[in-house]
């Protein structure tokens, strides 16, 4: 059974990051946003090499994730900036289930990280299409928790 909890206030994920002992999943943010920090603080991204990585996740619209160099997945900023409609919603459900199947293939981590913060839209979709993905999985043999990281809740 996997425990989904919703939290405003995240500790510093970057010593569990660098250990490896989680996987964060972010938005593709070039601006300020956790997951361009983490690039950088937690696993020595250049600016440059952060933001063409951001880049890269935002216009393959696609999921993309660090690993082996670590447990760090981007989504698509569009999904947190402007609405969401049908095809939209589709293309969000495919990505966070590449997130983890990210996780279940090569990360292989207990929790699972949805860092939100920086005042993303959609905030209660995004906690429903992943509450429903994680609630149905059982191929995950090592996931046991997922956090979900918003700022306000």
């Amino acid at each position: 059974m996997i425990t989904i909890s919703r939290i405003d206030d995240a500790p510093d994920y970057i010593p569990a990051l660098r250990d490896g002992t989680i996987h964060v999943v972010g938005f593709a943010e070039t601006g300020l946003s956790f997951f361009r920090s983490y690039l950088e603080f937690a696993f020595g991204y250049s600016l440059r090499k952060a933001v063409e990585l951001c880049n890269k996740i935002n216009e393959a619209d696609e999921t993309g994730t660090i690993f082996p160099l670590g447990n760090l997945t981007g989504l698509p900023v569009r999904f947190f900036r402007q609405p969401i409609y049908d095809q939209d919603r589709k293309d969000l459900r495919r990505c966070i289930r590449d997130a983890f199947v990210a996780n279940r293939d090569y990360c292989k981590s207990e929790e699972i990280v949805f860092h939100f913060g920086c005042g993303v839209l959609n905030q209660d979709l995004l906690d429903e299409e992943i509450t429903k993905h994680a609630n149905s999985l059982s191929d995950d043999p090592v996931l046991r928790r997922v956090t979900l990281v918003f700022d306000e809740i």
